[in-house]
């Protein structure tokens, strides 16, 4: 089954949340009951998810489409951060993709993904010349963040030509939705 955003949402909050309820999903996909209702019997025949008392979860063969998908688009880690420190928030996910770094100019196209996509906005951070950028803002964040460059570096460990992609929203689920847009948006460069 190919995912598209919505999709691997779905997916990735089942995922990391485990299982959850059709009323949660619903909020947490910002899509109607019908849709969300479709979505999960179109998954469900595909083998990925099955239903419990607790709610949806994700089945063996769902946690390993999770796996294939991140492979696919080069995720290496997603995870809920703090960013204020940017003047970013309330809710910000940063998505680790591996040698996306070379697809960000100055992180304009980045972000409009992420906004297309329920983000209020993103902030794009590239790791090349073993150091942490933000286009077009600051050429080494270790010399204005110093705190905060040490923290990415030691949580991502992130590689030579990494993208950080940090898409901030009113609540998590668009934060995320953004980043998995942002990170398929790359797939096809």
């Amino acid at each position: 089954m190919k995912l598209g955003v919505k999709e691997a949402l779905l997916l990735l909050i089942l995922d990391r949340e485990g299982p959850m309820g059709r009323y949660r999903l619903r909020r947490a996909l910002d899509m109607t009951e019908g849709r969300v209702r479709g979505m999960l019997t179109r998954m469900g025949r595909e083998g990925l998810l099955e239903a419990s008392k607790l709610g949806c979860r994700l089945t063996d063969r769902g946690r390993e489409t999770v796996e294939s998908w991140m492979r696919e688009h080069g995720v290496v880690r997603v995870e809920e951060v703090d960013l204020t420190e940017l003047g970013v928030g309330p809710h910000t996910v940063l998505i680790q993709v591996r040698g996306g770094a070379r697809h960000v100019r100055t992180g304009v196209e980045q972000r409009d993904v992420a906004v297309r996509h329920g983000a209020l906005g993103a902030v794009n951070i590239t790791f090349t010349g073993g150091k942490l950028s933000v286009p077009s803002v600051y050429d080494d964040l270790s010399r204005d963040h110093p705190a905060l460059s040490k923290a990415i570096i030691e949580r991502f460990s992130p590689s030579e030509g990494d993208l950080l992609v940090a898409p901030f929203a009113e609540d998590k689920y668009r934060a995320l939705e953004a980043a998995i847009a942002v990170a398929m948006s790359l797939r096809g460069r």
